[in-house]
């Protein structure tokens, strides 16, 4: 089972704040990084004021991707 979570922060690798999180249904992290991305974008346009920067996707033996790629601020 994969979960993806809508985060806000300079990075997915270190979040500032877990906005929203849910499961997904899919085991493959390809389509599991598409929802995210989709879902972030939709976030982003409907509710700007929650602030979602970034989504991540954990699974299974600590397994976490993110995005969207190209959008980590420099420290």
């Amino acid at each position: 089972m994969l979960t993806i979570e809508l985060i806000k922060g300079h990075s997915w690798r270190e979040p500032a704040e877990i906005i929203d999180r849910r499961e997904c249904a899919t085991a493959s992290i390809e389509s599991a990084a598409a929802e995210a991305w989709a879902w972030l974008i939709e976030t982003q346009r409907h509710a700007p004021e929650r602030g979602a920067t970034h989504y991540r996707v954990t699974g299974p033996n600590d397994l976490i991707v993110g995005g969207p790629p190209d959008t980590e601020a420099p420290c």
